[in-house]
């Protein structure tokens, strides 16, 4: 494995002063707090002013009939790399766990690109000597039309004076905060029925929600993390020691990424494996797979199944059947 020393892309070392200054900064919970501070009460009004110039919602009259969701402003410091505060951003969103699943809704989904697309741009654009330009697009998710009808309660601290009881009829896609239950060579075999309860379930999940990002680069721990999430609705001393073994691993090779080199080659091909019934509560199987463009790592992936295969060959197959179908995707991309 090549590691970022060896390639001179270590990022650099920062005074412990400055990497303390993005824990002195205060995040509040909820609005009431906010409006103690001028940034947020900035920031809050920015979003509020970008929701209604986009055409977000329409005030409606509430009825029996609607299953009227609630709001949240939610808070969060962005900070450099080194560590110093770069911009506050305050964010919206719809209490997505007060729907029923199949009742209100059937699918979630967000409208960004794919980070194998990003990969793959970057693979072509290093191999291609072109010129790489970022930007950032205040709000995208609010380019997609909502057709299906769902209705929220007015922000908190922007209730239309005019009209306090109506509810807003989305019309554009929307954040939604929703609460969900659920290498293969690392040998992780977990059972929820198994060992003694955890006792901060909230800890478990901010912590093994925090890696959920890393592995947008680390598809190492892809794997292990994946087991640990599934778990968050009743975690056990024994899934605990299993994420802080992940934690350790993390910090002691802090120093490895992805290298991408220029390279001729362009040929797309992949790999799959398959944990077949590795899972002890319900014996359903793992997938797996891996994709290069030449010798780059553009996308991989492990999911749980839904189904049970009643054969190592099944589960192979489908698994195959996975890789095959993200293969096509990117080559037609």
């Amino acid at each position: 494995m090549t590691t970022r020393s060896q390639t001179g892309s270590l990022k650099p070392k920062y005074p412990t002063s400055y990497l303390a200054m993005s824990t002195n900064v205060i995040e509040p919970s909820c609005y009431s707090q906010a409006t103690k501070y001028a940034h947020w009460c900035r920031e809050m009004q920015e979003e509020y002013n970008s929701l209604i110039q986009n055409g977000t919602w329409q005030l409606v009259p509430p009825s029996q009939s609607q299953n009227i969701i609630g709001s949240k402003l939610i808070f969060k410091t962005k900070v450099k790399p080194n560590g110093s505060v770069d911009r506050y951003k305050a964010r919206l969103i719809a209490k997505g766990y007060h729907q029923r699943p199949c009742v209100d809704y059937v699918d979630t989904f967000s409208i960004v690109v794919k980070p194998a697309t990003i990969r793959l741009l970057l693979s072509l654009a290093i191999s291609n000597n072109w010129h790489i330009t970022q930007l950032d697009i205040s709000n995208v998710f609010l380019h997609g039309t909502l057709d299906e009808l769902v209705y929220m309660s007015q922000p908190p601290g922007f209730v239309d004076p005019d009209r306090p009881k109506h509810v807003c009829l989305l019309k554009r896609s929307f954040y939604v905060a929703i609460i969900f239950q659920h290498l293969l060579h690392l040998p992780l075999k977990l059972s929820s029925f198994e060992g003694s309860h955890f006792h901060d379930e909230i800890l478990y999940r901010s912590t093994v929600g925090a890696p959920q990002y890393l592995t947008l680069t680390r598809p190492d721990i892809a794997f292990a993390v994946n087991k640990v999430s599934q778990f968050t609705h009743s975690s056990k001393e024994s899934h605990w020691a299993a994420v802080k073994c992940i934690l350790r691993y993390i910090q002691s090779i802090s120093s490895h990424g992805l290298f991408f080199a220029r390279q001729n080659t362009k040929f797309l091909h992949g790999y799959s494996d398959a944990d077949w019934g590795g899972l002890l509560d319900d014996r359903k199987f793992t997938i797996g797979f891996a994709v290069y463009l030449g010798s780059h790592l553009i996308s991989w992936a492990f999911k749980k199944q839904r189904a049970v295969a009643r054969s190592s060959i099944e589960a192979e197959y489908r698994t195959l059947a996975t890789a095959a179908s993200e293969l096509t995707g990117i080559f037609t991309s």
